[in-house]
């Protein structure tokens, strides 16, 4: 095989191992009980209610969170960026994975909640620099903490 076939032929190896972690990650993800099952594919599990206003579709959130690969490894935290002085993150929801779009809507200020989602409702076939592979299922831990 020439070069390009090979490099084409690895990639192809390699995105069919992660589209078989995703469906492995959500399928054992999906079998936790009490989980809210989002049109877009993803997951919310509801790790402490929150006591605040619900969030609305497509307004605008300021929420802590950590996002995780499927294996639960960091790849980014709000914390992180709040302890080197910068503010806790806002976000309007309209400019956010479809995970969040869908999944942050569910949650009440104050609540903690988990989101996994499958890559499609990620960052997809293209994945996102070089932190996020293609393919990837990710979870994220979110805090609410105001929405306008």
């Amino acid at each position: 095989l020439a070069k390009t076939e090979q490099m084409i032929l690895v990639s192809n190896v390699l995105n069919d191992m992660m589209m078989k972690n995703n469906d492995d990650f959500m399928a054992k993800i999906s079998a936790k009980p009490g989980l809210i099952k989002l049109p877009c594919g993803a997951l919310v599990e509801t790790e402490k209610a929150g006591t605040g206003a619900l969030v609305k579709t497509g307004s605008t959130v300021t929420a802590h969170y950590i996002l995780m690969n499927a294996s639960g490894d960091t790849i980014q935290s709000s914390y992180d960026a709040v302890k080197q002085g910068q503010p806790i993150p806002e976000f309007s929801l309209l400019q956010v994975i479809p995970a969040w779009q869908e999944g942050i809507p569910t949650m009440k200020v104050g609540g903690e909640y988990r989101i996994y989602s499958p890559y499609q409702a990620a960052y997809g076939a293209q994945g996102q620099g070089n932190d996020i592979p293609p393919y990837s299922a990710l979870q994220f831990y979110v805090k609410v903490v105001a929405t306008k």
